[in-house]
């Protein structure tokens, strides 16, 4: 069995032998029968799974970053290479 999911404009003719599983709409929900679930609930349970494995969800840490400076005096050897 093969299958395609497809997104298509508005007005476009469904073929008959196609199942309409969904529309996009401009809420940020995703809605099934009676079940409804939004994306940041689905966020939460998909980053919820894998935060213990692959941490994303990191407080920065407000520090002051050390400044390092490098200057070059006398050459100790000759330059070799040109």
């Amino acid at each position: 069995m093969v299958a395609f999911v497809l997104e298509l404009a508005d007005g476009v003719k469904i073929p008959e032998n196609a199942v309409l599983i969904g529309e996009t709409t401009a809420e940020n929900k995703l809605s099934w029968k009676d079940k409804v679930l939004t994306f940041d609930e689905l966020e939460s349970i998909y980053e919820g799974k894998l935060e213990p494995i692959y941490p994303c969800n990191i407080e920065p840490k407000e520090q002051k970053l050390e400044t390092f400076n490098y200057s070059v005096g006398e050459r100790t050897h000759k330059k070799t290479w040109e």
